[in-house]
């Protein structure tokens, strides 16, 4: 028997407490569950960092909690510091 546990397409808060699209292409990267239950998951498009153009953005990590709860761990597309200073993508459609 299965559970629909998450329809993507709607929206979630994220880590700075606005709120962004929940995900689009999860099937991508396969899911990870850890010992207590939680699901880890990316998701390939949407998130709030757009193409250079703008659009629908770079897509995200997410975790489906064992209490049921949609999470947005991190939003790929923005700027991270590398270990020697520099600064430059952190990724995207994961």
């Amino acid at each position: 028997m299965y559970e629909d546990l998450h329809d993507f397409g709607g929206t979630v808060i994220d880590a700075n407490g606005k709120s962004e699209p929940d995900g689009a292409g999860p099937a991508y990267g396969g899911v990870v569950i850890d010992a207590t239950g939680n699901l880890y998951g990316t998701a390939s498009f949407a998130g709030p960092n757009g193409y250079s153009g703008g659009g629908i953005g770079s897509g995200m990590l997410w975790e489906y909690t064992s209490a049921g709860k949609y999470v947005d761990l991190h939003d790929f597309g923005g700027t991270v510091t590398y270990p020697n200073g520099s600064s430059g993508p952190d990724g995207a459609e994961p």
